[in-house]
């Protein structure tokens, strides 16, 4: 029934953010998590870009650009395009020290869905929970259908938008040579009637 309302709710919407958010909506409530969201993977400085992300209530917004390295060592799994998923971020040997931090952003327990592309790590769907959580074979399968998805519907989004941004380009510069060329024949005319 989620994967329908989603699709759903993608169908007509045009800008990768709303189709992102739409996307962490359905997930957030689906699973009943503190936040879901959707961001754009920088790997060289291993940084995540959040346009928007679903919060449960008194849950505060990740928008922005978070480091990795804050939250543990998780990224290196991430850049291999392995899912990260961990249920108590104070257990989990890659997040032990770091697990007050991710407390405190209410994220204690995680799934991390890298989103690639060409073999390239380009997106993260994320669910982040306050507290401890284990998470079925059946969520980590929904939230990867979910994941792709959302990545089909945003990159058919962005080219569509930048289509648009094409073609009215395009269109300034006819009408930049419309006018040029008026100009051009006006001074033939003016030209033509000294010569006479």
């Amino acid at each position: 029934a989620a994967m329908v309302r989603l699709t759903d709710e993608i169908r007509e919407l045009d800008d990768a953010d709303d189709i992102a958010y739409a996307a962490a909506r359905v997930l957030g409530e689906t699973l009943k998590v503190s936040r879901a969201g959707y961001g754009i993977i920088d790997t060289a400085n291993e940084t995540i870009t959040i346009e928007r992300d679903w919060n449960a209530p008194g849950i505060t917004t990740l928008a922005g650009v978070l480091h990795f390295r804050d939250y543990g060592s998780y990224i290196e799994d991430l850049k291999r395009g392995d899912t990260v998923v961990f249920a108590d971020a104070e257990t989990d040997p890659r997040t032990m020290a770091t697990a007050a931090a991710l407390k405190a952003i209410s994220a204690q327990s995680v799934v991390n869905m890298p989103v690639t592309e060409r073999g390239r790590f380009v997106a993260l769907l994320y669910l982040n929970h306050a507290e401890a959580r284990d998470w079925s074979d059946g969520d980590l399968a929904f939230v990867r259908e979910v994941a792709e998805r959302t990545r089909t519907a945003t990159e058919r989004a962005r080219v569509t938008e930048e289509l648009r941004h094409r073609e009215a380009e395009l269109r300034e510069l006819n009408e930049q040579l419309e006018r040029r060329v008026a100009e051009a024949l006006a001074e033939q005319r003016i030209l033509a009637d000294i010569v006479e």
